[in-house]
Formats: structure tokens, sequence, C-alpha cells
């Protein structure tokens, strides 16, 4: 793990491309990591990874993230914490790449986010996403709470919907009402529930 190392050259995690055999590898918070370093570091053992952690690696573009997780057939958690550039499109192609695999994703504070790739996910997802965080993801209403029932109701146990400001307290119901598996709901700032 290269964890929060906020004025580490973006350059500099390149050579972590050599290690051909991580199972699990965390940027967390190493905020001026450059897409193409990134890549380079994820290239070596993407046949192996499982569990990648970008969060709060503001400046990844969103192309190199879905690159990212479509080069890793293992890959079952994915942490975007942060990564403000995500787009719908660059989900979808996560989504697509990961259908049925991802275990867990959190997408807390990936503002430029909307129902429709949250619902996406859920449909590539279904059955199998167990946690999943959305939190602070301003644009998200009931529709996507919509697909997370109708796709991964049997199989999620944690759900963040804080700061969600657009669902609604029958949409969050209806979620939970259908999900037997769910364990912790978290909807801190969601003062219209």
């Amino acid at each position: 793990a290269l964890e929060d190392l906020i004025y580490l050259p973006g350059e500099a995690a390149a050579p972590i491309g050599r290690l051909t055999q991580l199972q699990s590898l965390s940027f967390r918070g190493t905020r001026l990591l450059v897409s193409s370093s990134m890549l380079a570091a994820v290239g070596g053992s993407a046949h192996c990874l499982e569990a990648l952690d970008l969060g709060g690696c503001t400046v990844l573009s969103a192309d190199a993230v879905a690159t990212a997780a479509e080069a890793c057939p293992r890959l079952r958690e994915l942490s975007l914490d942060g990564v403000e550039n995500l787009t719908d499109e660059a989900l979808g192609r996560i989504a697509a790449a990961r259908r049925g695999a991802l275990s867990s994703l959190s997408l807390r504070k990936c503002v430029q986010l909307s129902d429709g790739a949250i619902e996406g996910l859920a449909a590539a997802c279904g059955g199998v996403l167990a946690h999943l965080s959305l939190n602070n993801v301003p644009a998200l209403g009931d529709a996507c709470l919509v697909a997370l029932k109708e796709h991964c109701a049997d199989s999620l146990e944690s759900l963040d919907l804080s700061w969600c400001r657009a669902v609604s307290d029958n949409g969050v119901g209806a979620l939970v009402d259908a999900a037997p598996r769910l364990q912790r709901l978290t909807v801190w700032g969601c003062s219209q529930l």
C-alpha cells in the first residue's frame, strides 16, 4: 500500500509495475498520482489483482480508471472515493468488464455520476454486489434504488446513501424491505428521510 503520500510525484508509482504477483494495491490519498503512472503500476499484476483502491487520487482520468478495471480479470473490490473525474460512461465500462464479479464498490464523492450509471452497475453486478457506498453522490435519486432492488437485493449487505438528498423514504424503504441480507444502511445527512 502506498497510501496518503500526498506529495509523491505522480510518476513515482510506475516502478510498482515490475511487481507481478500483487493481489491488492492501494494508492489511497496519493492525490498527485497521474493516470499513466497508475496504469503502469497496475499493469504488472493486473492478471492477479483482486482489490484496487484509488480513493483520493483526484487527478486520475475517467478513462484511465476504467482501463485499469478492464485490465484486471480477478478484480472483486474497487474503491474510487473522491475520483471526481469518474463519469457515467467510465462506470459503465467498469460494470461491463466486472460483470457478475464486483462484490465491493465505493463511489463516495464521485460527483459526476447519475442514476443511469448506478442502474447499469446494478444490472451488471446483480447477485454479487454486497458492499456499495454512494455517499455524497448528489445526483442520485430513487431510480438507482429501484435498480438496486431489482438486481442486487439478494446480495446487498451494506449500503451507504449518506448525503444523497434526492432519495425518498419510499425508495429507501422498498429497497430495505427487499434486501434480506442488508446488515448496514447508512443515511447520514439525509434529512429528507
